[in-house]
């Protein structure tokens, strides 16, 4: 929200979508435009989402990489 001359403008729902890395075909059409705002508002980036997931799959493929190795000395 930015105050401007005693008016207040808020940013569109488009806007606050290309802020929080929400695909454009994300479609919000099926609820008011303040409910919208409140779920854009309350999701995560989806740019970090992205890498968050990139970084648990490769802990998760290291980790067993290093099970599978530990198991293969041991048998």
């Amino acid at each position: 929200m930015i105050e401007h001359a005693g008016s207040f403008y808020f940013p569109t729902e488009a806007l606050l979508c290309e802020l929080q890395g929400i695909p454009e075909n994300m479609k919000l059409d099926a609820v008011s435009g303040s409910q919208a705002s409140e779920i854009i508002g309350q999701s995560i980036d989806g740019r970090m989402h992205d890498q968050l997931i990139d970084a648990i799959k490769r802990h998760i493929d290291m980790s067993l990489e290093i099970l599978n190795t530990d198991y293969a000395k041991s048998a």
